[in-house]
């Protein structure tokens, strides 16, 4: 039996350890939250990935259902409330619940480095962007920080570069709408998220559902690629359904139906069926349960 730990970089702080991490020079990034948040829920996951880009600061919650007495310390009135404790200083954070938000706050704030985290999708900007969509194949993603759709989209988006990168004709990339708004205007965006594929420069969209199996099979058709969301090749790569039906006779024919369906297989050109089927009828069907 395997069993599997993750393990998260964010603490839950109690009355003791809180005392104890106030104590210390390094800079303290709370978020005050309730377990039953919805709101505190769907920013954990960011929460979570921002604290393992800043190291050298603690990044930690504290649940006011069970730690009352320093939530009321602290005025929280609201779920998530979220604060910077260092060098004596308080400081209230009200920036949107994003990674980079997150991140750059604390690095502005406590004086801090971020670590630079390697990621396959590429984010593009009005320097790059031309380039970007003249590539062979390209899947954009133009999107806001503060899109719910988008939030829930992006993580898929995330997950198929990953799983496309040894496609070197694909690109995943993504524009910020809200940081390269003019990029977007002359793009012609209403709505996030707009997800649309460059081919050479010429763009198509995409109006299909928004889950991995989709997105690949879209990405699949257009750039002739064979990649499963979980970076494998399909498992139908290499099956030709039409010799599929012909090879039956095959196992069912006599001699002469044999001789005649190996003669259609080879007109095919698909030389791993020759192969199969020659082999099969020199030694007999025992040996296709050796060759798997």
């Amino acid at each position: 039996m395997l069993v599997s730990f993750i393990i998260s970089v964010v603490l839950d702080l109690n009355k003791g350890t809180f005392k104890d991490h106030r104590a210390l020079t390094k800079p303290l990034f709370i978020k005050f939250y309730s377990p039953q948040c919805g709101h505190c829920q769907r920013m954990a996951p960011s929460f979570e990935e921002a604290s393992e880009m800043v190291p050298d600061a603690t990044f930690a919650g504290v649940s006011c259902l069970q730690e009352k007495d320093i939530c009321q310390e602290y005025k929280v009135t609201g779920y998530p409330t979220i604060k910077l404790f260092f060098n004596d200083t308080t400081f209230d954070y009200q920036g949107d619940r994003t990674v980079e938000s997150f991140v750059d706050f604390v690095v502005e704030k406590a004086k801090v480095k971020a670590k630079t985290i390697q990621t396959a999708i590429f984010p593009a900007n009005p320097l790059n962007f031309n380039k970007t969509i003249n590539k062979e194949c390209t899947f954009m993603t133009f999107y806001s920080p503060h899109c719910g759709h988008c939030k829930f989209f992006l993580p898929i988006v995330k997950q198929l570069a990953s799983a496309f990168v040894p496609e070197k004709n694909v690109t995943f990339a993504v524009v910020d709408c809200t940081r390269f708004n003019e990029l977007c205007e002359s793009e012609n965006i209403s709505g996030f998220p707009t997800i649309r594929l460059y081919k050479k420069g010429e763009s198509e969209p995409y109006t299909g559902g928004r889950h991995a199996t989709w997105v690949a099979n879209f990405v699949n058709d257009k750039c002739g690629t064979n990649r499963a969301p979980d970076g494998l090749i399909e498992s139908t790569v290499g099956v030709n359904q039409k010799l599929n039906e012909t090879i039956l006779d095959f196992f069912n024919g006599d001699e002469k139906k044999k001789i005649d369906v190996l003669s259609e297989v080879k007109k095919s050109g698909e030389e791993t069926y020759v192969k199969v089927l020659t082999r099969l009828g020199e030694k007999g069907n025992e040996t296709l349960y050796e060759d798997i």
